[in-house]
């Protein structure tokens, strides 16, 4: 608005289907230039080529493709906060730990899984593929049903790394009626530390992602590269990559306790 453009707002809902009526519907109104997330459903990125044929500027920010090179993104450090958080569960003294991952199409998604693949082997632990759970909403719900059929398949299991704050959530609460106590039995980690993590109790450990400079950097690229069209003047794609930090919590402050064995 500074800029005197005015801003049009797509909500995608997560659907590759309404984010390509999003996408022919921008084209359609000749914007100057868009700036996109992708949905978590998006594997084909055709519908986006039409602005790079065309030389309008696009620009992407977190859920990034990795098959459309020339074109700027701006993005953060999933894996380093998955590894961060896994490495703070290990460093409790957990070596059984779950992640409830997000879908397999999403680049955070696969960045964080990685993250936290990585993190367990680095410490010597063996990856257990039977404790990662496939969210395909990444809901409150997911969070609840994922945290029972661990709980049932394995219940010596005592850690667990969310891919998204309210996907640990709807475990806590769970764990709750479960009668699990977090973090004694079982500590919990998320991602994005939304507000309602540092409220929740026990608080939410989490990883903090600058999301309003994501949005503000990502604006400030496409603006740069309108301008430069407008101007004829070259103009190079940038991919930024922004640090994520751990906020160590209640959830998984404690140390782990096991029962005693006589």
């Amino acid at each position: 608005y500074q800029q005197d453009y005015r801003v049009m707002l797509c909500q995608s809902d997560e659907s590759h289907e309404k984010e390509v009526a999003d996408a022919n519907a921008l084209f359609g109104s000749r914007v100057d230039g868009v700036m996109i997330s992708l949905a978590h459903e998006t594997q084909s990125i055709d519908h986006l080529r039409i602005f790079q044929d065309t030389g309008i500027p696009l620009v992407f920010f977190d859920k990034t493709p990795d098959d459309m090179p020339g074109i700027s993104k701006v993005v953060v450090d999933d894996y380093l906060g998955a590894y961060q958080a896994v490495t703070h569960l290990i460093e409790q003294g957990h070596k059984k730990i779950a992640h409830f991952r997000g879908p397999v199409e999403a680049s955070t998604s696969r960045n964080r899984l990685k993250g936290y693949q990585d993190a367990l082997e680095h410490h010597g632990i063996q990856l257990d593929d039977s404790l990662i759970f496939s969210c395909k909403n990444i809901s409150l719900e997911e969070g609840s049903h994922f945290a029972k059929a661990l709980h049932q398949l394995a219940p010596d299991c005592t850690a667990l790394f969310a891919v998204t704050d309210l996907v640990a959530i709807g475990a806590m609460l769970t764990y709750r009626e479960l009668g699990v106590e977090v973090p004694n039995q079982m500590a919990i980690c998320g991602f994005s530390n939304n507000p309602i993590s540092s409220i929740i109790q026990p608080s939410l450990s989490s990883v903090s992602q600058p999301s309003l400079e994501m949005g503000k950097l990502a604006a400030e690229i496409l603006l740069k590269e309108i301008h430069a069209n407008m101007e004829d003047l070259e103009f190079h794609p940038e991919t930024i990559t922004l640090q994520t930090k751990l906020t160590i919590r209640t959830s998984s402050a404690h140390q782990i306790s096991y029962p005693h064995v006589t």
